[in-house]
């Protein structure tokens, strides 16, 4: 009888895992064009964040301030302007928000800003921590900003992320050290002849519940790390469209060999992580394909996996084009919806929109 019951149970379980990974899709509902005025320049958009009431609050790092739209696209108002004060920026990049508030980090001035929703708009309240390197994502929890950064730890160990508490004195506020290096790489910290440098952002997270998943451009290597009791597990799964690692020996050789055009050419044939999401099942991660003259980009792929790290299946998103080698998506969790950042490069400046993907 017991016997019976457990080959029931895993019967059961086999069938809910094959309608999971057979049925996942990311369905385009529409897209939304975000419209600028003839006084307001769209620089650099990429990683971006929304806001309460669905607007879409963008860094431009090559304008020094952040772009808020509506939810239909339509310019709303600037935050901030570029300089070292209170509230100003040099290059604002990795964003954050829940809502009430919104967090900006700064890769040159290497600081985090805080914006607080008042009176229907979002105000400048702080800067709440100083940094040491450029931070690529964050997430606030519980006053607590995690933080995709490099940082040295304990016994000269390097990190590729951290956390610290808000409102706290500098020299009383102490980093927790999350993903270290070889968590990050799969080896010891590389030589600098490996030229990881070129191309060495931090990386990119999403958190669930006390599990963080990290994952770095230059390579498909999910870290899922505990907040509690420190636990690892890695996974990742190469596909038939993931062609070959961001750090390639081609690569390597093409930027030993100091040649441009080499480099720019080999960068069309490997594929890059965008960043990664996760649901209360499903872990996703963004990537791009290899260069297709057809459409005069990179094609864009999401990869799904259980939250324990089983590979379920692969989605190419209808319509978007990936020719930035960063975060340029969010996902709300509440909608279960995927805002993906279509850039159209054209002749003069690109159009910039956003594809809205339903999670299914």
């Amino acid at each position: 009888m017991v016997v019976k019951k457990s080959m029931v149970f895993i019967i059961g379980m086999l069938i809910v895992f094959n309608i999971l990974s057979n049925n996942i899709e990311l369905e385009l509902e529409k897209k939304i064009k975000l419209k600028a005025t003839k006084d307001i320049v769209l620089l650099s958009l990429s990683n971006f964040t929304m806001g309460k009431n669905g607007e879409f609050i963008f860094p431009d790092g090559r304008a020094s301030n952040i772009k808020v739209f509506d939810a239909n696209g339509k310019f709303m108002y600037l935050l901030g302007r570029k300089g070292h004060g209170p509230g100003e920026f040099i290059t604002p990049y990795a964003c954050y928000g829940n809502g009430k508030s919104i967090w900006i980090s700064d890769i040159r001035a290497l600081k985090i800003s805080q914006y607080d929703y008042t009176n229907n708009r979002y105000k400048y309240k702080r800067d709440c921590l100083r940094l040491s390197s450029l931070c690529t994502d964050l997430f606030v929890k519980n006053n607590i900003v995690y933080i995709a950064g490099y940082v040295q730890g304990e016994k000269q160990t390097n990190y590729y992320m951290y956390s610290k508490k808000c409102n706290v004195e500098a020299k009383f506020n102490v980093s927790k050290y999350l993903i270290k290096s070889k968590l990050k790489y799969g080896v010891d910290t590389p030589s600098k002849t490996d030229h990881y440098s070129s191309y060495d952002m931090s990386g990119y997270f999403d958190i669930l519940d006390d599990n963080i998943y990290f994952v770095w451009g230059a390579d498909l290597r999910i870290i899922k790390f505990n907040l509690k009791n420190n636990s690892v597990n890695i996974f990742g799964k190469k596909t038939k469209n993931y062609i070959k690692p961001f750090v390639s020996k081609e690569l390597k050789i093409a930027y030993k060999q100091r040649d441009s055009l080499k480099v720019a050419n080999t960068k069309k044939n490997v594929c890059f992580v965008g960043g990664i999401f996760v649901t209360d099942n499903l872990v996703g991660l963004v990537y791009r394909g290899i260069y297709q003259e057809k459409i005069n980009g990179y094609p864009v792929f999401v990869q799904f996996y259980s939250t324990e790290g089983k590979y379920l299946n692969e989605i190419r998103l209808k319509e978007a084009v990936g020719n930035l080698f960063n975060k340029s998506f969010y996902y709300s969790p509440n909608k279960k919806k995927l805002y993906y950042l279509n850039i159209i490069e054209n002749d003069d400046d690109d159009d910039y929109e956003i594809l809205v993907y339903k999670l299914k």
